[in-house]
């Protein structure tokens, strides 16, 4: 299924930083299986979270879960679009995203509180994003105004939902650590705003910086995350 962008708007553009280019043989090996696991603490999950799809998610992967271990929980999502199978892969992202965090528990608790509009909420962006629309899928997030649920981690899901749909232009990850790496990189604020127009400008300028550097959009979102922004002062 192909990702379809023509309402989307394609008139910002932004230069390829070289930084980014020197790099290049580095984000082209940065695929999904080279990049580590994150550990977790499961008690302190099994704890908070009153959801079998805890369980059933730390069966398959006890300690620790790779971005790679996330997909097949969302190809299943996609092709059942069932509730179970959407909330493992909710759970499952978010176990990877926060890792060993310690308020990530504590959080996950509050945002599974209203279990059935979180349900309608991941449903809901699922179809947007098998359907192409990602504009949507964000602004369903935003307005649904799910406790501790902000852009930093909703993306994470619109993310892996991309990768369970195939879509060639997937929706990728935007945190507070991509964002202070990127204004660094460009040079003053771009796509700081929270607006789904500002994550959309996001995702065509880093799948087309990817097109050039021939490496997957994700890997430069990842290197972007896992590097200081002091080093793209350098």
């Amino acid at each position: 299924m192909t990702q379809t962008q023509a309402s989307e708007p394609r008139d910002i553009q932004y230069r390829l930083p070289a930084k980014l280019l020197r790099l290049q043989d580095w984000l082209r090996y940065a695929t999904l299986s080279h990049q580590p696991p994150q550990i977790f603490y499961p008690e302190k999950w099994l704890d908070a979270i009153q959801l079998d799809e805890i369980g059933l998610i730390l069966e398959r992967h006890p300690n620790s879960i790779r971005r790679l271990d996330i997909v097949p929980f969302a190809t299943e999502a996609v092709a059942s679009e069932n509730g179970s199978a959407i909330r493992q892969l909710f759970l499952a992202t978010m176990l990877w995203g926060y890792g060993t965090v310690g308020y990530g528990p504590w959080r996950m608790a509050h945002i599974t509180k209203d279990i059935d509009q979180l349900d309608h909420v991941l449903l809901t962006t699922l179809r947007n994003i098998k359907h192409g629309a990602v504009h949507a899928a964000y602004n369903t997030f935003q307005n649904a105004h799910i406790p501790f649920l902000g852009q930093s981690y909703f993306t994470k899901y619109l993310y892996f939902a991309g990768l369970g749909c195939g879509v060639n232009h997937y929706p990728l990850i935007l945190d507070t650590r991509i964002l202070q790496s990127l204004t660094t990189l460009l040079g003053t604020r771009y796509f700081s705003n929270g607006t789904a127009d500002d994550y959309l400008s996001y995702l065509i300028t880093l799948h087309e910086w990817a097109e050039i550097i021939d490496c997957r959009a994700d890997s430069i979102e990842y290197l972007l995350s896992l590097t200081p922004q002091e080093f793209w002062q350098i």
